[in-house]
């Protein structure tokens, strides 16, 4: 994981994409108390911003989002710190005018209900040799 001013990670995913977050959009979009999701702010406490990294790293499933041919999705399911539930996790990615991929939101709910038909990019159980 690489770090710097203007991006809290940069990192690879199991295909090949580079994915960043962006302090800004963790703080004024994501989680920020001031920004769009305040009920996500736990997103950034403790180990939680390892752990989203941690799934764009080893995900279950990376899908094409089925609105916008620009983005990805990333799954997986965690603990969060603060939270007394096991979360299962999107991570909407947008691909930006250099190639890499930016993350635009991080959603936990308890359950996913995605239609994956034509849109599986990666399935942790499926590529596994």
């Amino acid at each position: 994981m690489t770090e710097n001013s203007s991006n809290i990670f940069e990192i690879n995913d199991p295909i090949g994409n580079t994915v960043k977050l962006s302090n800004d959009t963790l703080q004024f979009h994501i989680a920020g108390e001031s920004g769009d999701h305040p009920d996500r702010n736990f997103l950034v406490q403790g180990n939680n911003l390892n752990k989203i990294s941690s799934i764009i790293q080893n995900p279950t499933m990376i899908l094409k989002d089925k609105n916008f041919d620009n983005k990805i999705n990333h799954f997986g399911t965690t603990m969060f710190e603060s939270q007394n539930t096991i979360k299962n996790v999107k991570i909407v990615s947008e691909l930006g005018e250099d190639g890499e991929y930016q993350i635009a939101t991080i959603i936990p709910t308890k359950s996913l209900n995605e239609k994956f038909e034509g849109r599986i990019l990666y399935d942790l159980y499926s590529n596994k040799e």
